[in-house]
């Protein structure tokens, strides 16, 4: 049992915008990730893990990303037109989807997911496609506790809530917040209580 952080800042500085496509790491409209920036985070974040799975074996998932490319208009493009009457140009962003293709049925059902993502918006907006990223990219099974507009402990809440987690946890944790959300003390000692209270209730 571990945990790693990973400096995402540093990468999207050092990778600020694409050689092959021109995507920048944000967008102009946007204070979320684009898609570009939640593909290079997953690539990243499924390197450290992947080092890690070689040791566990744990089972393997086939993925297939497709992609269209089509205009986005931001939460802060929509808020200055819905606040302010002024109307931007949408950010013209590539959408990636990610589908299982191997294996499917029984065999799947029978296996518990090897990951539990614990994130923000920026892991549940499917305009930006983090979980099939990390999915391809892990070729491991993911289960998605993130919620939106909850910060960072709502999504964190919501796994501890579920018995199963504590009683037969998953092998792998990724726990996503923005970097202008950090931890204070009291929200540590919140969280620890919090996590103290359900191993009393097993």
């Amino acid at each position: 049992m571990g945990f790693d952080v990973l400096d995402i800042l540093d990468l999207a500085l050092k990778n600020y915008i694409s050689p092959q496509t021109s995507a920048k790491f944000m967008t102009k409209t946007d204070f979320h990730w684009s898609s570009y920036g939640a593909q290079i985070s997953a690539k990243l974040l499924a390197k450290d893990i992947i080092s890690v799975d070689n040791c566990l074996g744990l089972p393997k998932v086939d993925y297939k990303t497709t992609y269209t490319v089509r205009p986005r208009l931001g939460n802060l493009g929509t808020e200055l037109l819905a606040r302010c009457g002024i109307t931007v140009p949408p950010d013209e962003q590539i959408q990636y989807s990610t589908k299982r293709i191997s294996p499917t049925g029984d065999l799947l059902e029978e296996e518990a997911p090897s990951i539990a993502l614990i994130g923000t918006s920026f892991s549940l907006f499917t305009d930006f496609n983090f979980l099939g990223f990390l999915e391809e990219f892990t070729r491991l099974d993911i289960v998605n506790y993130s919620t939106e507009g909850g910060g960072k402990f709502s999504a964190m809440e919501k796994f501890l809530k579920n018995k199963e987690n504590i009683t037969n946890p998953p092998p792998f944790v990724i726990w996503e917040f923005p970097n202008y959300s950090y931890l204070n003390n009291n929200q540590i000692e919140n969280l620890t209580n919090l996590l103290i209270e359900d191993l009393k209730n097993n």
